[in-house]
């Protein structure tokens, strides 16, 4: 969830990675996960250039740890409990 970059701690918005509101249902949640996957995903974008198939790679990456999360009653509530007392940097797009 949060990474030190560059000596800075942050917290990555698993909402804003999907592209839904905090308050979207389960279901939402799920057609925004495949709609972003089928966009990014790596197999669907081979032949481009290194540096874009690697910049596909982390949005994937990225993409299925919000799943995982926000999928899962009990993580997402300790994220949203996360997020709602965070303090430092929020990163919208991970």
């Amino acid at each position: 969830m949060s990474n030190p970059v560059n000596g800075v701690d942050y917290l990555v918005d698993y909402y804003s990675i999907l592209g839904v509101e905090s308050n979207s249902t389960a279901e939402t949640i799920k057609a925004a996960y495949k709609r972003l996957m089928k966009q990014w995903h790596p197999d669907r974008l081979h032949g481009l250039a290194p540096e874009l198939l690697s910049r596909a790679e982390a949005k994937t990456e990225l993409l299925n740890e919000a799943h995982v999360v926000l999928s899962d009653p009990e993580k997402r509530a300790a994220f949203d409990a996360k997020l709602h007392d965070w303090e430092k940097p929020i990163s919208r797009d991970g």
